[in-house]
Order: structure tokens, then sequence, then C-alpha cells
């Protein structure tokens, strides 16, 4: 499960040693929205600035975070590249009705 961004990133600055202010710097963000961020007094970091932090750490924000849902989608769709046609309609149908239950559930 990922983890939510500001979470992860404090964890890894705690976990490399950088300071918040570091890491800003050499990514050429804002320290002082950053810092808001981590006392919680904005609820999320700008997209841009997020991903300029994860990779002057090193990491992209995936990686930072734990999410693999891409990993997960590349896997998927390798798997279904060797399905026959067949058995990709078959797994549509499985799908559609599993969906088609759900939703008589709710």
């Amino acid at each position: 499960m990922a983890k939510p961004f500001t979470e992860a990133l404090l964890e890894e600055l705690a976990r490399t040693g950088i300071s918040m202010r570091q890491a800003c710097v050499s990514a050429g963000v804002s320290y002082d929205a950053f810092k808001k961020v981590s006392a919680g007094r904005t609820k999320s970091a700008n997209v841009d600035d997020a991903v300029k932090v994860a990779h002057a750490l090193g990491k992209t924000v995936e990686e930072l975070t734990g999410d693999t849902f891409n990993e997960d989608r590349e896997a998927l769709a390798a798997l279904w590249r060797g399905l026959t046609q067949a058995e990709r309609e078959i797994l549509q149908a499985a799908a559609r009705g599993r969906v088609a239950e759900d939703q008589e559930e709710d």
C-alpha cells in the first residue's frame, strides 16, 4: 500500500539524514512550502515540486511512496499479451460478470 507523499518524504529524510532544507535546495523548490506541508499547515505538496524533491533524493515519487501501480499494470499487460483471443474473451466476460455481481450487492 502506498504511503502519503509527506509521510514517505519525512521517513526518507530521517533514513538518509538529509534535512528538508537540503532536499528542497537540491531540488530547487521552496523550503517554506514543504515546511508547511510537513507541519500539516498545508494539505499536500505541489506535484511538480514533489517530483523534483523525490528526484533530488534519487527516487521517483512512486518509489518514495511505495506505489506499485505502474509495475502491476506492466505485469498485467505482459500476461494479457500472452493470452489467445479466446482466453482474453473468457477473462473479459468473467470480469464483466464480477462487476455486475458487485453492483447488485450495492
